[in-house]
């Protein structure tokens, strides 16, 4: 069965909200639950989901990352392809140049296409004025 994006509110996992979910940071936990809870619609794309499982591959291993990518795979979190969105990153990338890198720009197309809310740890997304950006501080 195809997960298809449901025209509702979204929240737009980057890399780093996907590390703290994982890591059990109560402070992402809510933006998650939203999304488990059926209130909103939880997106990703399979750019960000190979950056977060080579990060979590040479912090916890193999196994974990696995474990980590099967459970996304089998939430109600929509995986959008890149061919729905590169286009408009590659766009983002050409903007904003040296302040985000091209996977971040996905982050920015899948907000752009879902008019969604960017859950990240990236700093550089803070100051955003056309986006809805949550930022959650790491140390």
């Amino acid at each position: 069965m195809t997960k298809k994006y449901k025209k509702k509110e979204a929240n737009v996992f980057d890399t780093g909200a996907f590390a703290l979910y994982f890591g059990g940071d109560e402070r992402v936990k809510p933006y998650f639950d939203e999304v488990f809870r059926n209130e909103k619609q939880g997106v990703v794309c399979e750019l960000i989901l190979g950056e977060f499982w080579y990060k979590t591959c040479e912090k916890l291993g193999t196994k974990k990352a696995e474990d980590f990518l099967t459970r996304i795979c089998a939430s109600n979190i929509l995986i959008v392809e890149e061919s729905k969105i590169y286009s408009r990153a590659a766009f983002f990338k050409c903007k904003y140049r040296d302040k985000f890198s091209f996977v971040d720009c996905h982050v920015l197309a899948l907000a752009e296409l879902t008019k969604g809310t960017i859950i990240t740890t990236d700093s550089d997304f803070k100051d955003l004025k056309e986006f809805k950006v949550i930022y959650i501080e790491v140390e």
